[in-house]
């Protein structure tokens, strides 16, 4: 938990010096990821959840930072600004 911990400290300075939306979805993405991985202990032994309930909690918030680790892949940096930019038409025959 302490490694994944570090890895979204570092994403999200990371996202706060280049503003970059990639590196907040990694932080995020790698906190559920670690908050994950001792959430059903948690749940289990602490809270006296059942133990399908305690593991279907703690696979959740997995799947949820994998997911937005992928996402993270996929997005793009500069939405603002290729919402506004014009096709380029040059090419295009009168």
């Amino acid at each position: 938990m302490t490694i994944g911990a570090l890895i979204a400290i570092e994403g999200y300075r990371a996202y706060l010096r280049e503003t970059n939306a990639r590196m907040l979805f990694v932080a995020v993405g790698f906190l559920l990821l670690s908050v994950g991985s001792v959430l059903e202990g948690i749940f289990y032994d602490v809270l006296h959840f059942a133990v399908f309930l305690a593991g279907m909690i703690q696979t959740l918030f997995v799947a949820l930072g994998i997911a937005l680790i992928l996402y993270s892949l996929y997005v793009t940096t500069d939405t603002t600004e290729t919402a506004t930019q014009k096709p380029d038409t040059s090419h295009e025959l009168s």
